[in-house]
């Protein structure tokens, strides 16, 4: 659309050039418009999911319930209208948890026109969902009526054997005195007809200029011989009241109500340019998600990595510092043993050292006896000495003492 605007602009400035005339800047009307597709990766749990976005303030709508699921993708799209310079919002609601938002993002609409495909993180969730938003020009299109009817006492058009043979009667859809949009099969030989179900394309009404709320004209046919066909019936309807009604009155040429059409099935496929999303669209969505989740996972695995790193090294901090106490501790031990080695052998060395060592100098000795031996009769007492022997029966020395008067003595040494 921009590009048409260009243009125009170019030509104005063509034809006033002769002229010199001022011509204004060019005013871009922005009157794109987009339709938005949406998808969720990894939601906090399973649950029966809707999206909802807002346009800047402005609320533009929510898609289908997508049920038991923590991976949803939307098939209905969102549409917006002059996006540029605003911000796109998208929530995520449970149903089940009275539609609370669960999940949620933000994206600048221009970054969103540019790359056609965003996949973010989703805020508000435990760090692990995505978002992920489409955005395509808005294309109409017409789309398909699926249609199925029943006819019921429809009149019959058979002449003087009516009693023995019915009507064989189809229908016609056309545009009020225009074209016609479709034709039924021939149900022959039958008042209350079930035709079967019709794919209608709408393109034929919508290149008329004309909507779903047009007039149109289903007329009931007799098929006869050859191309004759006589009139049963008509209905004045429109593909608006085709889906909403469930039965009309047929009217004979005269206007009389004369039979019943009963609509068994009336529903738009397609209708409006990106009412579901596109398979391509679904696509770009499941990769883009796809891509942040897979760069989270990758994150992730850093980061356990990086963890695993940091404790090894802790690990292995103390498994040095243990083999450093380790070999410290044998250390200490084998000191201790050499010394306690040492510490023996000086105790050996003093003990033989003992048995051989020489004295010198002078001993100091007072001893007193009591209660001796008399040896010398009645009438002397004995006269006690003693004698000190070494450890080879050497007399170191002797010591004598006198008679005494008592046996109870002191003798000094010196």
């Amino acid at each position: 659309h921009h590009s048409q605007y260009r243009l125009l602009y170019i030509a104005l400035l063509f034809l006033s050039s002769s002229s010199s005339s001022y011509l204004p800047p060019p005013i871009y009307i922005n009157t794109m418009k987009l339709s938005l597709s949406i998808c969720a990766k990894e939601l906090p749990v399973v649950g029966d999911y809707y999206a909802k976005a807002t346009l800047g303030d402005e609320d533009i709508g929510k898609t289908d319930i997508i049920t038991a699921s923590a991976n949803p993708s939307w098939k209905s799209v969102l549409t917006c209208e002059d996006p540029a310079g605003k911000t796109l919002t998208i929530s995520v609601c449970n149903v089940a948890d009275d539609d609370a938002i669960v999940s949620s993002m933000t994206c600048p609409m221009d970054q969103l026109m540019e790359q056609s495909t965003v996949a973010l993180d989703a805020d508000g969730s435990d760090g692990s969902a995505v978002l992920a938003v489409h955005c395509e020009e808005y294309e109409f299109a017409p789309g398909t009526l699926q249609l199925k009817l029943e006819g019921h006492g429809l009149k019959n058009k058979e002449r003087g054997l009516g009693f023995l043979r019915k009507s064989d009667p189809f229908y016609v859809l056309s545009i009020i005195d225009g074209e016609v949009i479709y034709q039924s099969e021939v149900i022959s030989n039958d008042l209350s007809p079930t035709w079967k179900l019709a794919n209608i394309d709408l393109a034929v009404l919508f290149a008329a200029g004309l909507d779903l709320t047009s007039p149109l004209s289903l007329v009931i046919f007799d098929k006869d011989r050859g191309d004759k066909k006589d009139l049963m019936g008509t209905v004045s309807t429109s593909v608006q009241l085709l889906i909403e009604a469930h039965h009309m009155r047929v009217a004979d040429e005269k206007g009389a109500k004369d039979g019943l059409l009963r609509v068994k099935r009336a529903a738009l496929v397609g209708h409006g340019g990106g009412s579901t999303v596109s398979q391509a669209a679904t696509q770009a969505l499941e990769n883009a998600a796809n891509v942040l989740l897979a760069s989270q996972n990758i994150d992730k695995a850093k980061e356990v990595a990086a963890k695993c790193q940091e404790r090894a090294i802790e690990l292995e901090k103390e498994s040095v510092s243990k083999q450093t106490a380790a070999t410290e501790a044998a250390e200490d031990t084998a000191q201790a043993k050499a010394i306690a080695t040492e510490l023996a052998e000086q105790a050996a060395q003093s003990a033989e050292a003992s048995k051989t060592q020489v004295c010198s100098g002078s001993l100091q000795l007072t001893l007193k006896g009591g209660d001796l031996p008399d040896t010398d009769g009645l009438f002397n007492k004995s006269d006690p000495f003693y004698q000190i022997y070494g450890a080879d029966g050497y007399v170191a020395c002797v010591w004598v003492c006198f008679a005494a008067v008592d046996l109870d003595v002191a003798v000094a040494m010196f």
